[in-house]
């Protein structure tokens, strides 16, 4: 649900009456979501090499917001790519990169819950 609110609200017209002073806060911020990136991606193959999914519908429904979460993050960064200067895209995709943490958290602990 609220990656769907948040969708919804990144395919809406930007309001350009604020514009921020640079682009440097952009670039740094664009390299912390990159090496964010890496560690939960490094997770998430973990997760699957480790064959931690499931075939409960728990597991299936980890799966499914997984995959959500992961558009969501792709969608956030193409917007980014196109309006640089968007700071609520960027909030946005720093909030889905915090879900996916999350989420990769809790199928962990699921999985080691369940041996």
């Amino acid at each position: 649900m609220i990656v769907a609110a948040g969708f919804l609200q990144l395919r809406q017209k930007p309001d350009n009456s604020f514009e921020p002073n640079g682009t440097a806060a952009g670039a740094a911020s664009q390299i912390a979501f990159a090496q964010t990136a890496k560690v939960l991606n490094d997770q998430e193959l973990d997760l699957r090499n480790m064959h931690l999914a499931g075939t409960s519908p728990v597991d299936s429904s980890f799966q499914q917001n997984l995959q959500q979460v992961d558009e969501f993050i792709a969608d956030c960064e193409r917007h980014l790519k196109a309006q640089p200067q968007d700071e609520l895209a960027r909030e946005y995709l720093s909030n889905a990169y915090q879900q996916k943490a999350e989420l990769l958290s809790a199928m962990m602990d699921r999985e080691g819950s369940l041996h």
